[in-house]
């Protein structure tokens, strides 16, 4: 759905970067939560540190 692998959702949910809903032993993410992810990246509060060469603003 949101066109990245899983391993890649898993990393923003332990970065706390997305936030998801935890029912048993797994993660619920709603509609509300993917459009507030995607609202903190475009406004620029978001910094992706995982880069060797240092931030990659988006």
């Amino acid at each position: 759905m949101l066109g990245v692998k899983p391993t890649t959702v898993y990393a923003w949910l332990s970065r706390k970067e997305m936030r998801a809903n935890k029912v048993g032993h797994n993660r619920y993410i709603s509609h509300q939560q993917i459009v507030d992810f995607f609202n903190q990246r475009k406004t620029g509060e978001y910094v992706d540190m995982t880069y060797a060469n240092g931030p990659v603003r988006s």
